[in-house]
């Protein structure tokens, strides 16, 4: 005799079905609690196969799981047949499949569409990936490779790999002369401070770079103009611990500029360039 308050679940249901794992986690959750709203009440003379209607987000709510997830995971075993359902006005009636051949069959099926498309996906992926790197890394004559010895491609890829760590593209665009003026400033801050850390592995191109759009356009400031600015401030007191990078230095250029010519209006300085600026005098630029 069945105890009051119980569910009869079939032997073979539990041992088929549950314990050899023929369900995932949210699945079992799901069908046992559509087996105890179905199962769970006494017909006149048999069990009740269905539910009553229920609408997906009271499932949620009892089983404190996110809406989003029921709906997806329910789809999914309708789909799978594992779950049989009946539409009322209100909400699907729910009935938890026991003839799981039926549906075994069917989820091996749907599993081999499924992998099978992925796996398509990915060797179309893997195939484009594959052809645009092989374009990048050994171009033209790397592509004649691909019909010959594969020793040989492979060395192709090993030698054009170290040419590109040897020779990494740069972004920025400048001279000979703006790296020069990098360095003098780069110097200076290591003079006033010799344990300054400068950030970023490619900031003198930055810094070069920095120095390129201050002498062209609409800024179009000589190469001495901007040494000599350089060179007050890393001599001013207050300037040398604020000015510690070439952005810096062109966003205060003007105010650097005025301050230089007030102290040389002065007498605390002289107009005339250091020694170590005179390339720079005169020095025609882009």
């Amino acid at each position: 005799m069945i105890p009051n308050n119980s569910t009869p679940i079939k032997n073979k249901i539990l041992i088929e079905i549950f314990a050899k794992g023929k369900l995932t986690r949210m699945e079992m959750r799901i069908s046992s609690y559509v087996m105890r709203w179905s199962w769970g009440f006494d017909g006149k003379e048999r069990r009740q196969d269905w539910t009553k209607s229920i609408m997906e987000k009271q499932i949620a709510e009892d089983l404190g799981i996110h809406k989003v997830v029921i709906c997806r995971t329910i789809r999914q075993m309708i789909e799978k047949k594992i779950l049989l359902t009946e539409k009322l006005t209100k909400g699907l009636c729910y009935q938890f499949n026991e003839h799981y051949k039926d549906w075994k069959k069917l989820t091996e099926k749907l599993t081999k569409k499924k992998l099978t498309e992925k796996l398509t996906g990915v060797n179309r992926n893997v195939n484009k990936i594959g052809k645009k790197l092989t374009e990048m890394l050994i171009g033209e004559a790397g592509k004649k490779e691909l019909a010959g010895d594969s020793e040989t491609l492979k060395e192709t890829l090993k030698e054009t790999l170290k040419e590109k760590d040897l020779h990494p593209k740069n972004k920025y665009t400048f001279s000979d002369d703006d790296m020069k003026l990098v360095k003098l400033l780069k110097d200076g801050i290591q003079e006033n401070k010799p344990d300054y850390y400068f950030k970023g592995n490619n900031y003198k191109q930055k810094w070069a770079n920095e120095v390129r759009l201050m002498r062209t356009g609409k800024e179009n400031r000589s190469l001495e103009r901007i040494g000599k600015v350089i060179d007050f401030a890393l001599t001013d007191s207050f300037w040398k611990i604020n000015i510690l990078s070439m952005d810096k230095l062109r966003e205060k250029f003007d105010v650097l500029e005025l301050k230089m010519r007030e102290k040389i209006k002065k007498g605390g300085g002289s107009n005339t360039s250091p020694p170590y600026l005179k390339p720079f005098v005169d020095t025609p630029h882009d």
